[in-house]
Parts: structure tokens; sequence; C-alpha cells
């Protein structure tokens, strides 16, 4: 008899991110990150990945020193991406 399994595994985060800069560069302080992942598992070996990241100012204190003068104003938009594929367990 075959087993069958519905395994599902769920990873969510929240992450707040809070600026203290210089007073010509306040015009965005904040960051509101979000993270969504999904494994499906379809057997021991074999799973489906489906995930995502929603970023409400873009990659505000993402990626170190890339909001300067030259960018304060490119960087607070609302951003985000999934991602999807197979896993493999060897």
């Amino acid at each position: 008899m075959i087993k069958t399994c519905l395994c599902i595994f769920v990873e969510a985060s929240y992450k707040f991110n809070y600026m203290i800069r210089k007073e010509e560069l306040k015009v965005t302080q904040i960051n509101h990150v979000l993270n969504l992942n999904l494994v499906y598992a379809l057997s021991k070996k074999t799973a489906l990945y489906i995930g995502g990241k929603i970023m409400a100012n873009q990659f505000n204190g993402e990626i170190p020193y890339l909001y300067i003068n030259a960018t304060k104003t490119s960087f607070d938009h609302k951003y985000g991406y999934a991602q999807t594929g197979i896993m493999f367990r060897f």
C-alpha cells in the first residue's frame, strides 16, 4: 500500500526597518518587509517551492550604502518579487 502525506511547510516573517539618518536624508526612514514561503512535499525526495518578498520602500535599509543624496527619492516605492522552483533531496 502506498502512503501519501500532504506536507506543506510555511515560513512567514515581517521586518520593520527604522534608519537614523542625517537631516537631508530623512525623506524615508522606514521600511516594512514581508516574506512568505511555501513548500509542498511531493515525496520524501522532491518538493515544490513558491515564495515572495514585499517591501514598502523598495530596498531602503535592505542594501547597505544604497540610500544617498542622489537616490533618496528613487527608493521610496513599493517593490516585491516572487520565486518558484522544484527542490530535490540527494
